[in-house]
């Protein structure tokens, strides 16, 4: 194509001595433009939105690889070790257990010391 021809579409030589604009056309043009912008942002949204499904189901993936993992060793142990070894690894999760209440303790104890320490010197200001 032609530039000119390209330019005919918009533009009206019937009066040769001044070229009048075709406003029709080129308003169906942006609106079309804008149209095609539009569509563009909304398969941007839709493409957005499956990269997250994507993620999140690589996520799951791996998390449920972990599980399988460890449940395959606790399966190996429990065929090695038979009951023996299902009390230890209880024993153990109890242990585990009493660890994380022992810590969760003491969070709570130096929260309640730094919240008396906060209105001592709150007092003192």
């Amino acid at each position: 194509m032609s530039s000119e021809t390209d330019i005919s579409k918009f533009v009206d030589y019937t009066d040769s001595t001044v070229p009048r604009i075709k406003t029709d056309a080129l308003i169906t043009l942006i609106n079309e433009r804008d149209a095609l912008r539009e569509q563009v942002k909304a398969k941007e949204l839709f493409l957005g939105s499956y990269r997250a499904l994507v993620l999140q189901h690589e996520t799951r993936k791996t998390a449920r690889e972990r599980s399988d993992e460890k449940l395959a060793r606790l399966e190996e142990l429990l065929m090695k070790e038979g009951i023996d070894g299902v009390e230890k690894l209880s024993d153990r999760v109890g242990e585990l257990k009493n660890t994380i209440v022992r810590q969760r303790n003491r969070v709570e104890l130096a929260e309640r010391m730094l919240r008396a320490i906060a209105r001592v010197i709150g007092m003192r200001s």
